[in-house]
């Protein structure tokens, strides 16, 4: 199962009115800036996966756009699963890029 990573004590939970008790420093890297939802949205950059080499954090596009367009969807949905919507959800949806790409493997093998 996958978890959403722990947050320090000051940020769960907070009114949204109040200035947020990080603005002084408590480390736990809150901001509350409001997230890129376009360059770097939160649910594909919230697993603690880091880069052998240099210790960078690896979003989930670093990993899939290596991938066909199937395999590359099921492991978007898999890497989000319960960050964007719902776990089963996004998990159903991982499984039907997987079948459909064994069907195109198999269709692959079958014209040669």
């Amino acid at each position: 199962m996958i978890t959403k990573p722990p947050v320090c004590e000051k940020c769960v939970p907070h009114p949204a009115h109040l200035p947020h008790p990080c603005d002084e420093g408590c480390g736990c890297g809150h901001t509350d800036e409001k997230p890129d939802m376009v360059d770097h949205p939160k649910h594909y950059n919230s697993l603690p996966a880091k880069c052998r080499n240099c210790g960078e954090q690896i979003e989930c596009i670093d990993v899939i756009e290596h991938m066909t367009l199937n395999l590359g969807n099921s492991v978007k949905y898999v890497w989000r699963g319960g960050h964007k919507g719902d776990l089963i959800e996004d998990l159903k949806k991982a499984r039907w890029y997987l079948e459909r790409e064994i069907e195109r493997i198999k269709k692959e093998h079958q014209n040669v």
